[in-house]
Formats: structure tokens, C-alpha cells, sequence
């Protein structure tokens, strides 16, 4: 084939505790029809760098692989090894454009999730109000059943039921934000009406040690400008994540506008959503 390879590996462990890997070859043929391809998944006995890379090489070897152009990874410090002795392979093969400059392709999902994750970490009340909340009703099938009784009686239409988010996951924060938020009259019932709801707010402690009390009216407020901040970050990932096209230049202008959209967040007078701007500024600046 004489087009240029782009490579993209990530590695991850399952829940039996067993690493893999996967290599996958995404490329343009004569025609101009874009490609990708699985070359490798397969299981590896550690993340590091070196491992990675005598794992990645043998598959170059198995496919006769040589005219890679860039191998996009993610942020883990073990990819500088890994990247830097599969360019070492390639200037042996003389096929290493640039010297290799240009090869180490940092992941835009992933440096997003870091940026976003930077600027959660800080999470105000009003969203660790609702996490609780949502945790008490999805506790039990007779809780969530419960509780729809009461998105009947406010006359609430739904498609999607309330989900605790994962914290390592910012897009799943912001999912259970903007489902939350519809529930809105359906949770003031709830908290009214239903003893064991409040008591729960109440008492059970969080993971930061403090516990979640009543949602009032400006937090919902506040969840809703939160929402609102989130969703530009959201909808950028989910354009970034597609494999089948190329999004290098595509989504150069998007990043550009989130990052002028901090900018202006960071002057705005909700001192939360620019605590959260700021944090994400610095990490953006890094990138």
C-alpha cells in the first residue's frame, strides 16, 4: 500500500483484572475512500512503555508495517516511551517522516476529559445535591418506582429515567445533570411528601464527608447554568470521537471556540461556573 498509516492503541484492564491492547490502522486508499482497520486487540501483562512497544512492534512485523505517519495515544506517561522507541523502529527503517516529529499524536477525547475532569473536581453543592438524590431513588426498584408516581402526578413526560453519574467520567455527570434537572417538581414532591427521602439527604455523608441537605430553588438554577456550560464541552466531544472521518481540521475551529468560551465564562458573575472555568483554563493552556 503506498498511503500513509495512522495509528491509534489504547490499552485498559478488564473487570477480571486481565490488560489488553488494541491497534487500530485508519488510512485513505487510491480512491480516496477512507479506511480503518483492527489490527491487533489482544491481552498484554503490563502498561508499560516497553511492553507496549515490543507488543505493538511484533504486530508491524506481522502485517509488514512500516509507513506509519503518526500513532495517536493518550496522555499516560508510559506512551512517551512507547512512541518514542517505535520512532527509534522507524528511523532503523528508514521510513520515519520528520525524524518523528510529527508522529506522537496526542488523543483530543482524552485531553478533553482531562480538561473537564480538572474543572469538576471542584463540584459545588448544587450538583452534589443531585447526585444524592438520584442515588436514593435508583437505590431500589421500589424507591424508583416510588418516585415515578410522582413524575405522574406532576405530569412529567420522560424518554430517560434518572443515572448516577461515574466520577471518573465528566459526560456522565453531565448526562445525570440534564435528566435531573426535568425532575425537577417530581424531587419537591418527593422531598415533601416522602420522610425517608429527606432523612437521607440529611444524614448519609458523601464521598467528600459532607452531607447533601435539601435542593432549594437556586440550585436548580445553578444546575441549569451548569447544564448550559457543559453542553458546548459535550457536544465537542461527541464530534471528536468519530473514527470515520478526519477530524484534525474539522474540530480545530470548535476547540478554538471552547477555549475563547472560557475566556468569557471566567468574567461572568457566577463565581462557580468561573472557578470551574478557570481550572479548565490552565489545563487547556497545557495543551
Amino acid at each position: 500500500m503506498q498511503s500513509r498509516i495512522c495509528l491509534t492503541t489504547d490499552t485498559w484492564t478488564s473487570v477480571q483484572r486481565i490488560n489488553y491492547m488494541y491497534l487500530t490502522a485508519h488510512f485513505i486508499d487510491r480512491d480516496w475512500v477512507f479506511h480503518k482497520r483492527i489490527l491487533n486487540f489482544c491481552p498484554i501483562t503490563s502498561h508499560q512503555g516497553n511492553h507496549l512497544v515490543e507488543c505493538i512492534s511484533n504486530c508491524f512485523l506481522d502485517w509488514n508495517v512500516d509507513n506509519v505517519f503518526s500513532v495517536t495515544v493518550d496522555n499516560a506517561s508510559s506512551n512517551n516511551i512507547t512512541v518514542s522507541a517505535l520512532s527509534k523502529k522507524l528511523d532503523m527503517w528508514g521510513t520515519n517522516i520528520m525524524d518523528g516529529k510529527h508522529l506522537y499524536v496526542r488523543c483530543i477525547a482524552h485531553i478533553l476529559n482531562l480538561i473537564m475532569q480538572d474543572g469538576l473536581n471542584e463540584i459545588g453543592p448544587s450538583i452534589k445535591q443531585v447526585r444524592q438524590m438520584v442515588k436514593y431513588v435508583r437505590s431500589s426498584p421500589a424507591i424508583t418506582k416510588n418516585f415515578k408516581k410522582y413524575c405522574e402526578m406532576q405530569k412529567i413526560k420522560y424518554s430517560k429515567m434518572l443515572s448516577v453519574d461515574v466520577p471518573t467520567r465528566w459526560n456522565s455527570t453531565y448526562l445525570m445533570l440534564e435528566v435531573a434537572e426535568k425532575f425537577e417538581k417530581a424531587f419537591e414532591r418527593f422531598d415533601l411528601y416522602e420522610d425517608s427521602f429527606n432523612s437521607y439527604l440529611f444524614t448519609n455523608i458523601g464521598e467528600d464527608g459532607t452531607v447533601a441537605g435539601s435542593i432549594q430553588s437556586d440550585d436548580w438554577v445553578n444546575i441549569r447554568n451548569v447544564i448550559k456550560f457543559l453542553q458546548r464541552f459535550y457536544e465537542l466531544t461527541l464530534k471528536v470521537l468519530s473514527s470515520w472521518y478526519v477530524t484534525y481540521n474539522v474540530h480545530f475551529e470548535d476547540i478554538c471556540e471552547r477555549d475563547a468560551y472560557l475566556k468569557v465564562t471566567m468574567t461572568k458573575d457566577d463565581l462557580e461556573l468561573c472557578k470551574k472555568a478557570m481550572g479548565m483554563k490552565e489545563k487547556f493552556k497545557t495543551y
